[in-house]
């Protein structure tokens, strides 16, 4: 009878190290999948702009505005700050050399600590997954259009990395790191009344703040 269990249990671990190896193998491809569509996007991605409706008395009012990658928006907020100098927090992921994808994270000053900003990712989320994604065109190896189930199996993926992004985790499986763009006096002070663009690269992981004419 022991060696019975023995042998069943050595039949479970044998059964689940296949089936670990089975998912591992599926997230692998789903993250290859991934990491293709991140090649065909274009060289600018703009997922936010904002403008600065009142800055004056160590007090800083900004509009911000999401949009996906066909330009459409589909979430705003508006944010009020204590201090002179404003800072937007991103996560960037990197997939590969050239595939990185970008979460805007939160609003800062330097009169606001970092730990303290104001979130913003729910102002772009819509049944978790980050709708600054939305537009993007899915394609194989051989750059046809993907089938609905691989199209699911990649916005998954967006949407997992994502939810790492907005709790504050790191995976093991990417490189991921934050960057602040941000409103320096001594440089380029953003003003009242003007329009910003944020843009980021996706084939360098780069971003930038361009002022709209």
């Amino acid at each position: 009878m022991k060696k019975k269990g023995i042998f069943v249990f050595a039949a479970f671990l044998i059964i689940f190290a296949i089936c670990v190896g089975c998912i591992l193998k599926f997230q692998e491809r789903v993250i290859a999948k991934l990491e293709d569509q991140i090649q065909y996007l274009e060289e600018e991605f703009i997922p936010m702009k904002f403008e600065i409706l009142e800055k004056k008395n160590s007090s800083i009012s900004v509009k911000i505005k999401y949009y996906d990658m066909s330009g459409a928006e589909v979430g705003s907020s508006q944010v009020k700050l204590s201090g002179d100098e404003l800072n937007f927090d991103f996560q960037v992921i990197k997939f590969s050399d050239k595939a990185f994808i970008f979460f805007p994270c939160g609003v800062s000053s330097d009169a606001v600590a970092l730990v303290d900003e104001t979130k913003i990712f729910s102002d772009y989320t819509k049944d978790g997954f980050p709708k600054i994604y939305d537009g993007m065109k899915f394609f194989d190896d051989d750059g046809n259009a993907l089938e609905k189930e691989g199209v699911e199996q990649v916005r998954s993926q967006l949407s997992l990395y994502f939810a790492i992004a907005s709790k504050g985790e790191f995976s093991n499986n990417t490189e991921q790191h934050g960057v602040i763009v941000h409103d320096l006096k001594s440089l380029s002070e953003f003003k009242k009344g003007f329009v910003y663009k944020v843009v980021c690269h996706p084939h360098s992981g780069g971003i930038e703040i361009v002022k709209m004419k």
